[in-house]
């Protein structure tokens, strides 16, 4: 069995037909007469940013949605906020009127906990939505002020 010494390749993977820059042998391997390419990986790269091909990533973990809390409700001067996220997420909250008029807002760094205390001091009696925005998703709740 004869060994090659050179490879094929093709420059633009991406374009169709003659503009793929396909090259015959063009690739010349300097193996050392091995029977082959090496195909060992080597792991000590590190991760490659924004690759999707990239194994050494860790996968977000995608938010239980249908676990988050928040009580009491009714609520009178303080909200919590049970939040299934890994710890340190960013968390926006914003808090809408039936208007749609934003009435408070908060941008948090959810801790160990996973619990977020809100302060509603000042709050007139009514019915609100609570918007919660973290790790690209979006969660509502009503809620009531008594």
């Amino acid at each position: 069995m004869a060994t090659r010494n050179t490879l094929s390749y093709i420059d633009q993977p991406n374009e169709r037909g003659q503009g793929c820059n396909f090259c015959a042998a063009c690739l010349v391997v300097g193996n050392g007469g091995a029977k082959g390419l090496p195909n060992m990986l080597y792991y000590h790269l590190g991760a490659l940013a924004g690759s999707v091909c990239d194994s050494l990533t860790v996968v977000p973990e995608v938010p239980n949605w249908e676990s988050i809390r928040v009580y009491p409700n009714p609520f009178s001067n303080e909200l919590r906020v049970f939040l299934p996220l890994p710890e340190n997420t960013e968390v926006e909250l914003a808090l809408y009127n039936l208007l749609g008029q934003r009435v408070r807002a908060w941008d948090m760094d959810l801790d160990a906990t996973q619990h977020l205390s809100l302060d509603m001091r000042g709050l007139a009696q009514s019915i609100y939505i609570l918007k919660i925005e973290a790790g690209g998703m979006v969660w509502k709740e009503k809620i009531v002020r008594e």
